[in-house]
């Protein structure tokens, strides 16, 4: 049910190369919307670690702890392995 979708959100707060905010989460999909309210939060924040490193820390709230949302956290926990994937690729495509 929630494979091929993504999630849209408005930018609440940037920081050049430190922080970006996300809220006001859109689930979107070609198939059915979720059966339960989403009010997704993301913040994304970069800490650097020397000249040739930075860590990534992506942090997101507001989940449904009920267990209908079960399968769509499943979902989103696949699509941050593939997007970690992709960007680890495009950093070095060589890994």
């Amino acid at each position: 049910m929630f494979t091929r979708s993504n999630c849209r959100h408005r930018i609440t707060a940037y920081k050049y190369l430190k922080y970006i905010e996300l809220d006001e989460a859109r689930y979107v999909t070609k198939f059915e919307s979720p059966p339960f309210e989403l009010d997704l939060k993301a913040r994304f924040e970069v800490d650097r670690i020397d000249d040739n490193s930075s860590v990534l820390r992506v942090i997101q709230t507001e989940f449904p702890v009920d267990k209908i949302a079960d399968e769509f956290y499943k979902a989103c926990e696949e699509g941050w392995h593939d997007t970690f994937e992709g960007v680890r690729k495009f950093i070095d495509p060589n890994l």
